[in-house]
């Protein structure tokens, strides 16, 4: 079994040739034990969260316009 991490943040395990094919297809990310010390708050992707809700809101208001 093998920790991964999705783009979310979640971690969590998969059997080793499941993780290994999708960390190659670039859909998850191993997690090593540096990672695993860190708390969720300092990782990336909690910062990129607005960002992406803020493309939601706008492309909401660009659908409305048509």
């Amino acid at each position: 079994m093998m920790q991964v991490k999705g783009e979310n943040g979640i971690t969590f395990e998969l059997a080793d040739e499941v993780a290994t094919a999708m960390i190659t297809a670039g859909i998850l990310e191993e997690v090593t034990s540096d990672e695993d010390a860190l708390p969720t708050e300092a990782s990336p992707s909690s910062e990129d969260m607005p960002a992406d809700e803020g493309d939601t809101a706008e492309e909401t208001s660009k659908k409305s316009k048509k």
